[in-house]
């Protein structure tokens, strides 16, 4: 698997290699090489919908408590 993040406003990209694709690792990846860098975001696009958007929110808090 690999998590693959763009910023449409400043074009950085970035391709993580997980070991799987399930939400606490996705989380996990994007606290530490995403959000320890450039803060959290104020939107979150996904290809998988809605419902995993909400559901990584989810896991980012509880990771966080």
């Amino acid at each position: 698997m690999i998590l693959v993040l763009a910023d449409h406003f400043t074009r950085w990209q970035d391709a993580i290699p997980l070991p799987d694709g399930t939400l606490p690792t996705i989380a996990d990846a994007l606290k530490k090489h995403v959000f320890t860098y450039l803060g959290l975001s104020e939107e979150l696009h996904s290809d998988q919908g809605a419902q995993f958007v909400r559901d990584l929110i989810k896991e980012l808090i509880e990771y966080e408590e």
